[in-house]
C-alpha cells in the first residue's frame, strides 16, 4: 500500500488497517506541498472508480459537486427550520383573582404555544 509522505517503519504495527501487515507499518515524514495542478486526465474524484478523462468531464464533475454542495447547504437549513418549528415554547402568565376575605391572590398559568 503506497501513500504519498508515508514511509515503511517495521518497529510498530497497523494491523487494523486493512492492506497492511501486522510486521508492518507506516509513519508520517512531513507535510505534503499543497498544489493545484491543472490536468484533466486520470483525475479520481471522489471515489478511485470515478476518474476524469476529458474537459467536458471535468466541467460536469464541478457542476456535480457545485450542485450536491448547494443540496446538502439546503438540507442544513431544512433541518434547522424544522428543529426551530418543533420546539415548542412555554410562557407563564400571571393575573390577579380575587381570594377569600378581599384579597387578591396571583394566579400563574402555563401557557404552550
Amino acid at each position: 500500500m503506497y501513500l504519498p509522505g508515508w514511509e515503511d517503519d517495521t518497529n510498530h504495527s497497523l494491523s487494523g488497517i486493512t492492506g497492511v501487515s501486522p510486521s508492518h507499518s507506516i509513519h508520517c515524514l512531513g507535510p505534503e506541498a499543497m498544489t493545484f495542478h491543472f490536468s484533466y486526465e486520470n483525475v479520481p474524484l471522489l471515489f478511485s472508480g470515478l476518474t476524469i478523462n476529458t474537459p467536458g468531464e471535468m466541467a460536469g464533475a464541478f457542476v456535480a459537486v457545485f450542485f450536491l454542495a448547494m443540496f446538502y447547504e439546503g438540507l442544513k437549513i431544512a433541518r434547522e427550520c424544522l428543529l426551530r418549528k418543533s420546539q415548542v415554547s412555554i410562557r407563564y402568565n400571571s393575573m390577579p383573582v380575587p381570594g377569600p376575605n378581599g384579597t387578591i391572590l396571583m394566579e400563574t398559568h402555563k401557557t404552550v404555544g
